[in-house]
C-alpha cells in the first residue's frame, strides 16, 4: 500500500519530466562513461540500441533503512508529472484527464507544482488534487475546496500527507479553483 498524489480535470493536463533521471540505451550509458552496466546487457546477443533499458539519474540518493535516512538531493524540480491511465487507476475523480504527482514531496517542489497547477488553471476553471492510500478504494472521502489565489504550498504539503495521518484511512480530494 502506498500514498497516492494526482490531479484530475476537464481539459488535458501537461505532463512533466523529471529532469534528474532519464532512460538510456546501452550505448548511450557507454558514450556517457557508465561502467557499472549489468553483464547481461553487454552481452554480444543484446540490442545495445535498445531504448529505456538503463535508468540515469545526476542526483546522488541515499536510502538507509536501518537508520531511516532517505535524502534525494533536496533539488526543488525533483519531481515527474505523468498521465494515469483511467482504465487501470483510481476511479475517485469523474474526470477525463488526470496525472499522477510523483516525488517526495518539500517545500520548494510543492512551491514548483503549486505553480503548475495555476499554469493549468488557464485552461480550465477547476482542478482536483486527490492524495489517496491506494489498495483500499472503499474509503470515505473527505471534499474540500479551494480559490489557487488562497491555497498554498504548506496547503498543499499537508494534504498530501493527510491519508497517513488520519485515522481511520480517508481519502481527501481539494477542489482548486480559477
Amino acid at each position: 500500500m502506498s500514498l497516492m498524489l494526482y490531479l484530475a480535470s476537464d481539459t488535458p493536463l501537461d505532463t512533466v519530466q523529471n529532469p534528474h533521471f532519464r532512460k538510456l540505451s546501452v550505448n548511450e550509458a557507454l558514450e556517457m562513461g557508465i561502467t557499472d552496466i549489468p553483464e547481461n546487457i553487454l552481452a554480444p546477443d543484446f540490442d545495445r540500441d535498445e531504448p529505456d533499458v538503463i535508468l540515469w539519474s545526476d542526483a546522488n540518493i541515499v536510502i538507509d533503512t536501518e537508520n531511516g535516512i532517505f535524502d534525494d538531493g533536496g533539488y526543488d524540480d525533483d519531481f515527474e508529472i505523468y498521465d494515469m491511465d483511467i482504465r487501470h487507476g483510481p476511479t475517485e475523480s469523474l474526470k477525463d484527464y488526470r496525472v499522477v504527482i510523483e516525488c517526495s514531496l518539500n517545500l520548494g517542489r510543492a512551491e514548483k507544482i503549486l505553480e503548475y497547477i495555476k499554469t493549468q488553471l488557464e485552461h480550465t476553471d477547476e482542478i482536483e488534487l486527490w492524495s489517496i492510500w491506494l489498495g483500499d478504494y472503499d474509503q470515505k472521502i473527505s471534499w474540500y475546496e479551494a480559490r489557487i489565489d488562497e491555497f498554498t504550498a504548506e496547503d498543499l504539503m499537508e494534504i498530501a500527507d493527510l491519508p497517513i495521518k488520519q485515522q481511520p484511512l480517508k481519502h481527501h480530494c481539494v477542489r482548486i479553483r480559477k
